[in-house]
């Protein structure tokens, strides 16, 4: 399958690559398939969110 591929391209790039902070592995995945490169997506703090309170609308936890 294609993500598999995907993932090999990019197990086999980091094998040869040094990783000190996750902008190194922004690198290590951009280059990991030449031909076609990835697009890689920084993401910021703000674009985390916490779903924990969403969360709880739907789910129903019996106490026993």
């Amino acid at each position: 399958m294609h993500n598999d591929r995907d993932i090999a391209h990019t197990e086999k790039r980091k094998d040869g690559a040094r990783v000190c902070v996750s902008a190194d592995w922004e690198v290590v995945v951009q280059e990991a398939c030449p031909r076609k490169p990835f697009d890689v997506v920084a993401m910021e703090p703000s674009k985390f969110v916490d779903l924990k309170e969403q969360t709880k609308q739907y789910t129903q936890r019996k106490k026993v």
